[in-house]
This record gives structure tokens, C-alpha cells and sequence, in this order.
């Protein structure tokens, strides 16, 4: 069963990627993994790797992060000005993700073709 980082992840990287126009086998590509495996993430039946979500923001020109957030989350946070007290929120909301992402990378078999 997926997590919701892991939902988030899928619903964010194809949307991420159809904005740009870029089809499962140009991303594949550009970052070094098999089309088989973009479509893996992409319905949430694997996660990739730490060094393979980078590779993937830097091809959808976006920070790691933005893929991880879900919809509700991310337009809590989006425009404003932002305060000390947001900004902490919005640290510890990052930091609790990412580590739910490692949980859920170190405890599933990483697809050893993404790579």
C-alpha cells in the first residue's frame, strides 16, 4: 500500500512532467533510469532513490521537496509574505517528509534498474 509521500510523489512528478511536455521515455533519459520505472513511480509502486529524486527535480526544474508535498500542504504555504513562525513550519513540514521518504526507501527494495 502507498504512503501519501509516496502518492504525493507520483501525482507531482506527472504533473511536473506533463507541464514541461516531457513524455516517461525523455525523462527516463535525461536521468539515466529505465521508462519502465518512471511509469513504476509514477502509480506508486516504487520509490526511487534519494540521488534519483534529485536527478528527477533537476529535470522537472523544481527542488526535491515540491515533489513530496501534497496539494492541501503545498497551498497552505504558497504566497504570503512568510514570517519567522511559517518559515519554521514549513522547515519542520520538509524535515518530517524527507524522513518519511528515507523510512519508506530504506525499508522497501529499491529498484535496482533505476540506476
Amino acid at each position: 500500500m502507498a504512503t501519501k509521500t509516496q502518492l504525493a510523489l507520483a501525482k507531482n512528478m506527472k504533473r511536473h512532467r506533463t507541464r514541461l511536455g516531457l513524455s516517461q521515455a525523455r525523462l527516463a533519459e535525461m536521468i539515466g533510469v529505465s521508462i519502465p520505472f518512471i511509469g513504476e513511480i509514477e502509480i506508486s509502486r516504487k520509490s526511487p532513490s534519494l540521488e534519483t529524486l534529485e536527478k528527477i527535480a533537476t529535470a522537472l526544474e523544481i527542488e526535491p521537496f515540491e515533489l513530496l508535498f501534497d496539494g492541501k500542504t503545498f497551498s497552505k504555504f504558497a504566497g504570503g509574505a512568510m514570517n519567522a513562525a511559517l518559515a519554521d513550519e514549513i522547515a519542520e513540514f520538509v524535515r518530517t517528509k524527507t524522513l518519511e521518504y528515507i523510512e519508506v526507501v530504506m525499508t522497501k527494495k529499491v529498484d535496482k534498474a533505476d540506476h
